[in-house]
């Protein structure tokens, strides 16, 4: 057993400990890279669930993963010391979409790539990811004919029994851009304004800007 492990043992090449330039290299090549992952990200989301802090937080696990492979380098120990102290905390930070999780595993192949000084590697993944994604979005690959959306119409000012019907301007407003597919009732926003939602199957691609338009005259007139 002990020449098993010793045989075993005496393959793991050693490194010499990292420098801080090194160290300042592979956060900053991480920090670089997952920036441009996330501004993918951002420019091909296409839902309507965007958060400003999933942005952030893509560009600080690609760095703080970066960082964790340059302190365990090739020290065994290290690295089932790291996976004790993770497996203790918890994560219930839930994903509305499954993509959102790949850009997070890609963040972390990033700054796994970069801590092990894998620039290059890294590099050319991202070059990858970019063109894959991109062909996706501007190909429409998985897209049904028919698009489906929720409008959401925010009234300013409190709801009075004499004033507008939220849902009946909602209908008046959408009736000539598509058909309708799950009708939403009028209700009361979190604050404290009235809204209006409704989902559409919009009968031509550029509805929503122009939807978006008059929405605004509509609201603005109504005042």
């Amino acid at each position: 057993m002990d020449q098993v492990t010793q045989e075993i043992f005496g393959q793991i090449e050693i490194v010499s400990p990292i420098s801080a330039y090194d160290l300042t290299i592979a956060l900053a090549s991480s920090a670089l890279l997952t920036l441009a992952i996330a501004k993918l990200y951002a420019t091909t989301h296409g839902g309507y669930s965007y958060s400003k802090t999933f942005l952030q937080a893509i560009v600080l696990v690609g760095v703080t993963v970066s960082r964790i492979m340059v302190i365990i380098g090739s020290d065994i120990a290290r690295a089932f010391a790291l996976v004790g102290a993770m497996s203790i905390v918890r994560f219930r930070t839930p994903l509305k979409d499954a993509r959102d999780l790949v850009f997070v595993f890609a963040a972390i192949a990033v700054g796994m790539a970069c801590g092990v000084q894998f620039h290059a590697f890294a590099a050319i993944f991202t070059v990858f990811l970019f063109a894959l994604v991109l062909g996706f979005h501007y190909l429409g690959f998985g897209e049904l004919a028919n698009s489906g959306y929720v409008v959401k119409l925010r009234i300013d000012g409190a709801m009075r029994p004499d004033g507008p019907d939220p849902g009946r301007a909602l209908q008046a407003l959408l009736g000539r851009l598509g058909q309708p597919q799950r009708p939403g009732g009028p209700g009361r926003g979190g604050d404290l304004r009235d809204r209006a939602e409704e989902r559409r199957h919009l009968r031509q691609a550029g509805a929503t800007p122009e939807l978006g338009g008059r929405a605004a005259v509509d609201q603005h007139s109504g005042g």
